[in-house]
């Protein structure tokens, strides 16, 4: 349904430019209503449904609740608005979004406390490999939910919207911390990737370690930009280092599946 719906905006495009609106707010609205249907919406639902699919497989009973899901799915809708708010900052907009966010954040509170109450037979099912990864997608999906909290207030939504860092690293937060992360781990485990080999954990870890970093050096840079205190020196080549354990660790992967190297 999110994979659809997102669709609408790219076809508005077409029109959009036909009509030479291209300079128009509405143009970055549509490209807007793309992506975050994308991340906010099949991708979100698509993580979530791999994890409930392999607790099923696993006997864990993971289930979401019919109000957990819609609390979901309406969040998904209202909180649209963010992309709206930071060039029609009208109390309505702003109103929509702090309605979203609240109920996104419900939605959170009540699926990691259904995730809480599985926890013991998660861990008697998880490697210390898979904890660690998975450990790092949840991590992501909570920044994810408390970023769009955050970003209800007008003035941060303001300061989110206008510096690049923190909008790429929010894309990455969806991209790469969680739906990169919950895809390799499902992987290794029905064995895509062969999680005995040295070189595939190695692997893991180094891709991991790269994703973890360039994260955090892209909301540190967005943090200093924001406190007018400039550019943090050897930024960007921090940033080539870092993200080039990422290519670097999935070629490790790769190879690790050839060889089947096992301790």
């Amino acid at each position: 349904f999110f994979f659809g719906l997102s669709l609408l905006g790219t076809v508005a495009i077409g029109p959009i430019l036909a009509l030479d609106l291209q300079s128009h707010e509405i143009y970055y609205w549509s490209i807007q209503f793309y992506l975050h249907f994308q991340f906010n919406g099949w991708f979100w639902f698509a993580a979530m449904a791999i994890g409930v699919r392999w607790a099923e497989q696993h006997g864990i009973d993971l289930n979401m609740d019919s109000r957990t899901m819609v609390l979901w799915i309406l969040s998904a809708v209202l909180t649209y608005a963010l992309a709206i708010a930071w060039s029609e900052p009208h109390p309505v907009v702003f109103g929509l979004v702090s309605l979203g966010v609240v109920l996104q954040l419900w939605a959170a509170i009540r699926t990691f406390w259904r995730l809480s109450a599985v926890r013991g037979q998660a861990r008697r099912q998880f490697p210390d490999w898979a904890r660690w990864s998975v450990g790092v997608a949840l991590a992501c999906m909570a920044m994810k939910v408390l970023v769009q909290t955050a970003v209800a207030v007008p003035l941060v939504a303001r300061m989110a919207f206008t510096i690049r860092h923190y909008v790429i690293g929010f894309i990455h937060l969806n991209t790469l911390g969680i739906m990169t992360m919950l895809l390799l781990t499902y992987a290794l485990w029905v064995g895509w990737l062969d999680r005995r080999s040295r070189v595939a954990r190695f692997g893991l870890w180094t891709l991991t370690l790269g994703i973890v970093a360039s994260e955090f050096l892209l909301f540190l840079q967005g943090t200093f930009f924001w406190a007018g205190l400039g550019i943090i020196p050897g930024h960007y080549w921090h940033m080539v280092l870092t993200s080039a354990l990422i290519p670097v660790g999935l070629a490790l992967l790769l190879m690790g599946r050839r060889s089947g190297t096992h301790p």
